[in-house]
């Protein structure tokens, strides 16, 4: 099994748990005896954990090298999934044990989004230590997919899943982590290394920081956070539904997204390889669009269709800016570059979540209307950035040219 294979298999893995755990929340309820805010707040509160934590794994990937780092970020998440699997098992075995059980899922979840969320940033940045400029888009854009992918699968296939029990869709990805760490342990150990040793050297700390890039992909995420919280109460408001309509409209239109995004992830972004400014302002502009959309949205297929765009519109714009700033990064710092732009879309999905979840309570359009406002303010500084002055990237002292 190749490298790429590996990757591949356990980003598959990490989304389709993901988005099993989600679609598991009422039964979870049931089983641990939680309420909803309390569930959500160790499942949700994971997100915090992994915008934290994330950064620590690209350090230690530029320090001992990117494979190191991904197998290891890749066994936490399967100790993790077999934490939750035992917390399960003693919940459901006896009443004595359910506060051991949910001291286990506590804990399962704090080791899973301290690992877990590490392995896409890492295999990028591994990834582009291994590719030409040209091809490097369409290849993130592919690992990007794998996520896209796994959480398809996971909708579709949880409900079959938990007639085998409730552990069944948490297990059944075990060997799937297993079979892929064999698969990195035994490849090619020439990619074993993203550094030289003079390059580990020389790493820029936090005063190199990509700051625009890490502004750029925590902003996209804060307008797409907006999308997400506002869309069922969108609907459940402009159609006239009720909450169980209203849930799965939203999912309907969740999953032509998901789907969309995909596409974009495996076949546009290849389009844009040696385009990535036109990727970039493309994205955002998609994005503003789908934003706009949803605003004026009063039909499920409207609502779908801007969904679609904003799926459309993110996986370009966050592709292209990673992309971008990977390539004009030094191979050396490239891991703890791609784990700080993951860091910030997860704060700023974290963020935009719970701001305009407030701003929704006051009014549904005006949220979106100012989701939209904020993504065409990126637009206008991509634009401006783009004709300012830049300093060319110089090499450091200390490294080999």
């Amino acid at each position: 099994m190749s490298d790429n294979s590996s990757i591949r298999l356990i980003l598959l893995s990490n989304s389709f748990h993901q988005a099993t755990l989600v679609v598991m929340v009422p039964i979870l309820q049931e089983i641990y005896d939680l309420s909803l805010s309390s569930l959500g707040a160790i499942i949700g509160g994971g997100l915090l954990v992994s915008a934290c934590t994330t950064p620590i794994w690209g350090h230690a990937a530029t320090k001992t090298g990117a494979r190191k780092a991904l197998m290891r970020s890749a066994m936490g998440s399967l100790i993790g999934i077999l934490l939750l699997c035992c917390s399960l098992a003693l919940a459901q075995s006896s009443t004595e044990h359910a506060y051991f059980g949910l001291f286990l899922l506590i804990a399962a979840r704090l080791i899973y989004s301290t690992s877990a969320a590490a392995v896409l940033p890492v295999a990028q940045a591994l990834r582009s230590n291994h590719g030409n400029g040209k091809s490097l888009l369409g290849a993130i854009g592919s690992l990007n997919a794998m996520n896209g992918i796994g959480r398809v699968a996971g909708n579709a296939l949880v409900t079959p899943l938990l007639l085998a029990g409730s552990a069944m869709p948490i297990l059944i990805v075990i060997p799937a982590y297993l079979y892929a760490l064999t698969g990195i342990a035994r490849g090619p150990q020439s990619l074993s290394k993203t550094t030289s040793e003079a390059d580990r050297k020389t790493r820029s700390g936090l005063s190199g920081l990509p700051i625009f890039a890490m502004a750029i992909a925590a902003t996209v995420q804060v307008t797409i956070g907006a999308a997400y919280v506002l869309l069922a109460p969108l609907i459940l408001e402009r159609l006239s539904a009720d909450a169980t309509e209203a849930t799965s409209a939203a999912g309907i239109a969740l999953t032509f997204a998901l789907l969309c995004g995909i596409f974009t992830q495996l076949v546009l972004t290849r389009l844009f390889s040696d385009r990535l400014h036109l990727a970039l302002t493309s994205g955002i502009f998609i994005l503003f669009l789908g934003l706009l959309g949803l605003a004026e949205a009063s039909t499920q297929l409207q609502l779908s269709l801007a969904a679609c765009a904003l799926a459309i519109g993110t996986a370009l714009a966050l592709s292209a800016n990673l992309t971008a700033k990977l390539q004009e990064t030094p191979k050396a710092d490239r891991p703890q570059t791609s784990t700080w732009l993951a860091s910030a879309q997860m704060l700023g999905l974290a963020c935009g979540t719970t701001l305009f979840a407030y701003l929704g309570d006051i009014d549904l359009t005006l949220a979106l209307q100012l989701a939209a406002l904020l993504a065409c303010l990126v637009f206008i500084a991509i634009l401006i950035s783009r004709v300012l002055p830049v300093q060319p990237l110089s090499p450091r002292k200390g490294t080999s040219e």
